[in-house]
């Protein structure tokens, strides 16, 4: 059946005039979005008048369109349809809204707030219409053919559209419709953060590379041989042998003095710049060794669903009532089939039911936490522990007013979503609502644990007992010689 706003209508009515139009009509609803134009023939000239209906309920809108004649052609505005017809004429619609935070909360006297809430109003006042908003627990399911929840009553008539942007699924597409995009983000999959707290002997030389490591040894090595030459080669003064030199100035490069200063104003220049040298070198090796300590690093145990399901310590789960678990049933990716058959549908009932139970849930186990990327900022204040997203498996998802279809009404919400994006209303709203405070900016440093400088203790313990050993040998040694 051919409908009515998919064609554009030229009905031509011989010597009539504005008045004979309401009377032609009487009754027929002309669908707000349908280009309809009546031409009155008067003589040579041919009026146009363009008409349609707000809704069955409003009376016949009538307006000048143009006008044809033979000397002057067609003449018509140039003004866009939506431009012409933005006015809903405090029309009163139906609308259904859930509790589906970050983007629309309904607090307990049912008023809605959030970003689509935000949107709905900027729509409401430009183009004068109400509405009713009747609150319902979610969006529903298809099961037998048939939806359930808040997407049936569209498709029953019952509500005329959403408070609540919904996600655009290709079930859904086939039942209803949908306004342009709103908001464009992606599932992410969240665990807590798994910080690593093992430190290695590479633990206590990583604040240097290699290459600075080996310029230090050079440095100490040309030095303490530079100073043993110049005194050898100066007559009259005692004199560092070479094994003394280079123990000096080791010393001298972790800021420590020594017993002995050289009486050569060569040598001692020597001594003062290696000794500057390595008062710079020991503060930035203690700043980064800090840093290395204190800050933990984050070692992921997998970065995948596939790693999920290979890593038998974790479970996954998602918000069981989304169309998020529609698209794990009836995807055809192994690991996505794998992953709804051996986690999601066994353990249906235990699902998380909203998403501040689902990340607390994250951080109290092993759990692996599917949501929208927004989920994660709004609410993370509201998070007991820090959380991170694996990098490789996302989804993408599209967020949309729904409507029912053929809604004549879909054109202009559409055109003035352009135009709230266009002029910048929609992007504040999205810092409004739907930006939060980043993680890093609560990061608390961590206390340094004995396990982190373990290993200082064995050098000190095992130089204790090298230098044992070494004293020993040296009696054995003298009393054999004497």
């Amino acid at each position: 059946m051919l409908h009515p706003s998919s064609s554009i209508w030229l009905l031509f009515l011989q010597n009539s005039s504005r008045d004979s139009i309401d009377s032609f009509f009487g009754a027929v609803d002309i669908p707000f979005d349908c280009e309809f134009v009546v031409a009155t023939v008067h003589g040579l000239l041919i009026e146009l008048w363009e008409v349609f209906r707000v809704s069955r309920d409003h009376s016949l809108e009538v307006s000048r369109w143009g006008n044809w004649s033979k000397k002057h052609g067609l003449q018509y505005p140039s003004i866009s349809l939506y431009r012409r017809r933005n006015n809903l004429r405090g029309l009163v619609f139906a609308a259904f809204g859930i509790n589906y935070q970050p983007f629309t909360m309904i607090d307990e006297t049912f008023q809605p707030r959030g970003f689509t809430p935000d949107i709905i109003r900027e729509l409401s006042e430009s183009l004068n219409f109400s509405y009713v908003i009747h609150v319902m627990d979610n969006f529903g399911v298809k099961e037998n053919g048939s939806w359930s929840g808040a997407v049936g009553m569209l498709i029953n008539g019952a509500v005329n559209f959403s408070v609540s942007c919904i996600q655009m699924t290709v079930p859904r597409c086939e039942d209803i419709d949908f306004t342009t995009p709103i908001v464009n983000t992606r599932y992410t999959i969240y665990i807590r953060t798994p910080y690593s707290t093992d430190t290695t002997w590479s633990t206590y030389l990583s604040p240097y590379h290699l290459t600075v490591w080996i310029t230090i040894a050079v440095v100490i090595i040309l030095c303490a041989s530079l100073v043993a030459l110049l005194q050898r080669l100066t007559p009259g003064y005692p004199h560092y042998n070479l094994s003394e030199s280079l123990l000096c100035f080791w010393g001298s490069f972790w800021a420590q003095g020594h017993y002995r200063t050289p009486q050569q104003w060569s040598a001692r220049w020597i001594h003062w710049t290696s000794f500057m040298t390595g008062v710079f070198i020991l503060s930035l090796y203690s700043a980064n060794f800090v840093s290395f300590l204190t800050v933990p690093k984050v070692v992921l145990p997998f970065r995948n669903m596939r790693g999920i399901l290979e890593d038998s310590t974790y479970s996954f789960g998602l918000l069981g009532y989304v169309s998020l678990f529609q698209t794990f049933q009836d995807s055809n990716d192994e690991v996505m089939s794998r992953m709804f058959s051996e986690s999601l549908l066994p353990k249906r009932k235990s699902l998380p039911t909203s998403v501040l139970s689902g990340f607390h849930r994250m951080c109290k186990e092993k759990f692996a936490f599917m949501t929208i990327h927004y989920d994660a900022i709004t609410l993370q204040e509201n998070i007991t522990c820090e959380f991170t997203e694996l990098p490789e498996d996302s989804l993408p998802v599209l967020l949309a007013i729904p409507l029912p279809k053929r809604c004549p009404y879909k054109g202009i919400i559409n055109f003035m979503l352009q135009q709230l994006k266009q002029s910048g209303v929609q992007h504040k709203r999205q810092e409004k609502w739907l930006t939060g405070r980043s993680q890093s900016s609560t990061h608390v440093l961590r206390s340094v644990h004995i396990q982190d400088v373990l290993t200082l203790f064995y050098v000190c313990i095992g130089g204790v007992m090298f230098s044992v050993t070494i004293f020993l040998a040296e009696l054995c040694i003298s009393r054999t010689i004497w």
